[in-house]
């Protein structure tokens, strides 16, 4: 009789582990995993999303797992914030999910331990991470566009050891907060006072007036303001230190997903006036466009019109970048322009919401700006006044910007370095 029941209870066992070990398929069960982080940014493909470009990822592996996993760089693992160009090792509490979500993974991480973060460089002549004798006394004015000013922080929060997260919006833009323990207590209002966002057109009128020093744009200078420059007998010097997609948005209830750029051009030229002539339903095209000297702007005349004359539409011109959004989404009929930057990391807009549009059957992320075949790549710069001392700060930050030590500032900030 014993010996029917130990056999019977062999019996038990083998079935339960076979079933998953006793797991109820019917609930959530947890494990605690290592993992290691890549130290590159890649592109993520939401679940069930086809035919769109990718938003901004890490790259994860299980210890004991042959394949890697791409997780979204926001929330991908609960608890823990990325920084790019730096492989990490962590512990993690894995969640098993019984009834995931249609158009999500069957589960999630949370950290529990960051065991190692490791710089991952370039070889032993890389330049520094750092620039010698930087501090908070004598760092650089610096200005810039809006679409660049988190790119701004997250360089001086390396240069200047100063841990920092991202906040949600209290309106429209996600921002970047330093955290203060590490900030000297006479510099609290540092980026405030030294980071500044003109916008486009203010940033290069105070670099040529002499109130920044170093400045960070989407476009280089306008006809306007090379004639004011060159009204004060002052050169700058204009550097391309990262990619990003020009890209437009429309209303989600919009079935057009795609245009050329003829067509584009036909659209902001009033020559092609109604949605049906590219494909799309029967009503008006409701065309939305940003002022003069706007960082955007200037981009969409020179980049996609290439001197074409745009259309007249003083009604429709969007005051600031984080309304482009705004306006799209209430009207369903409407088209503007906005960097791809802006739209996945800084406001945040997924394509459910705001679509992006591919031009040429190409969509904008990663892959197709770094090999060109996405249309409109539009170029981050860094311009200085030529005449600025070689030996001083501003000019130090000017040349590590160009350097292979910079990149991962880049690309946490979302933009697109080619090697």
């Amino acid at each position: 009789m014993k010996l029917n029941f130990l056999l019977i209870a062999a019996v038990c066992l083998v079935t339960l582990s076979a079933a998953g070990c006793g797991k109820d398929e019917n609930k959530d069960w947890t494990e605690e995993v290592l993992l290691t982080v890549s130290s590159e940014v890649v592109e993520y493909y939401p679940p069930n999303e086809e035919n769109e470009a990718g938003f901004y990822g890490i790259k994860i592996m299980e210890d004991n797992t042959t394949h890697s996993v791409t997780l979204p760089l926001n929330g991908g693992i609960e608890g823990f914030d990325y920084e790019a160009g730096y492989e990490y090792r962590l512990k993690v509490l894995k969640t098993h999910l019984a009834n995931p979500p249609a158009d999500g993974s069957d589960f999630v991480y949370r950290l529990i331990e960051i065991l190692s973060k490791t710089f991952i460089g370039s070889g032993e002549d890389e330049t520094p991470a750092r620039i010698e004798d930087l501090a908070f006394n004598n760092y650089p004015r610096v200005d810039g566009s809006t679409s660049c000013r988190h790119l701004h922080e997250i360089i001086a929060c390396k240069l200047l050891n100063v841990s920092y997260t991202w906040q949600m919006p209290l309106v429209d833009e996600w921002t970047i907060r330093p955290d203060y323990e590490h900030i000297p207590a006479g510099y609290w209002n540092f980026f405030w006072q030294w980071i500044k966002t003109s916008q486009t057109h203010g940033a290069f009128m105070n670099l040529i007036d002499g109130n920044a020093d170093i400045i960070l744009t989407h476009r280089t200078i306008s006809p306007d303001e090379k004639a004011h420059a060159d009204a004060r007998g002052i050169k700058l010097i204009e550097t391309p230190i990262a990619r990003d997609a020009f890209v437009f948005v429309v209303n989600p209830e919009n079935p057009v997903t795609s245009l050329t750029v003829a067509q584009v051009q036909d659209i902001y030229t009033s020559k092609t006036t109604n949605w049906k002539q590219v494909g799309g339903r029967d009503a008006s095209i409701k065309v939305f466009t940003r002022p003069r000297n706007s960082g955007s702007e200037e981009v969409m005349r020179e980049l996609v019109m290439k001197g074409l004359e745009m259309g007249d539409f003083p009604e429709s011109q969007i005051g600031s970048m984080a309304l482009v959004f705004s306006e799209v989404i209430d009207d369903r009929n409407a088209i503007c322009y906005t960097f791809l930057n802006y739209k996945e990391l800084i406001v945040r807009k997924p394509d459910s919401n705001v679509p992006k549009i591919a031009i040429n059957g190409v969509f904008p992320g990663e892959e197709t700006v770094l090999d060109e075949t996405y249309p409109f790549i539009a170029e981050v710069h860094v311009a200085i006044r030529s005449n600025l001392d070689r030996n001083t700060m501003a000019y130090k930050l000017y040349e590590w910007l160009q350097s292979p030590a910079a990149h991962a500032a880049i690309t946490e900030s979302g933009y697109f370095v080619k090697n």
